[in-house]
């Protein structure tokens, strides 16, 4: 369920910047931007792995509602900046 309090960037039609009118950038500059980001290969894929971690998915079902410590587990932290098929 959706609290009612909802932050003001959230719409009914969806996410809406609130900074729009801090880009500077046309659409045209941002694509020869990315255009030449990816003919120099850049980013640059990262040096050293990726540490891997194999979730404890009994653990978090067990305790997201604050079940075994009391304490609930966050199931989100963040959103990655890309997905990792392995």
């Amino acid at each position: 369920m959706r609290p009612v309090n909802k932050p003001p960037h959230h719409t009914p039609r969806g996410y809406r910047n609130l900074h729009a009118d801090d880009v500077t950038k046309s659409l045209g500059e941002v694509l020869r931007w990315r255009w030449n980001a990816a003919r120099q290969g850049v980013p640059k894929p990262p040096s050293t792995p990726i540490p891997q971690v194999t979730p404890d998915v009994d653990f978090v079902r067990g305790n997201s509602a604050g079940g075994r410590t009391g304490v609930p587990t966050p199931r989100h932290v963040n959103r990655p900046p890309f997905v990792q098929v392995s």
